[in-house]
């Protein structure tokens, strides 16, 4: 499986942020698992498009297309308008890729 997050937003808004990716066969077994559950959660539980979004001054949106042997699932939220599984596996995602540059330094 491979994820491509996408970042746009926050304090920073106009700078381009390359998009991040992520082979699940880069990881540990127990990780590439536990994200494998967390995007099978995120994908189960119902978007928040259709929800209006509150007022979150310098906040985040996310992109994440999810390539499953070449099936593509587009997730999206942002700080304001998320899904408790969407955070979940954006946090671990982020973990997962803060994990790989340590291991490149």
């Amino acid at each position: 499986m491979k994820l491509t997050l996408k970042h746009s937003g926050g304090l920073a808004a106009g700078m381009r942020r390359p998009p991040r990716v992520l082979d699940t066969n880069s990881l540990s077994m127990q990780n590439a698992n536990q994200l494998s559950q967390l995007v099978r959660m995120a994908i189960a539980e119902p978007s928040t498009d259709n929800q209006a979004p509150g007022p979150c001054r310098d906040g985040m949106s996310y992109s994440l297309t999810i390539d499953v042997d070449g099936n593509l699932t587009d997730l999206r939220g942002s700080d304001a308008v998320m899904t408790p599984a969407f955070a979940k596996l954006i946090d671990y995602l982020e973990r997962c890729f803060a994990q790989l540059d340590s291991k490149q330094s």
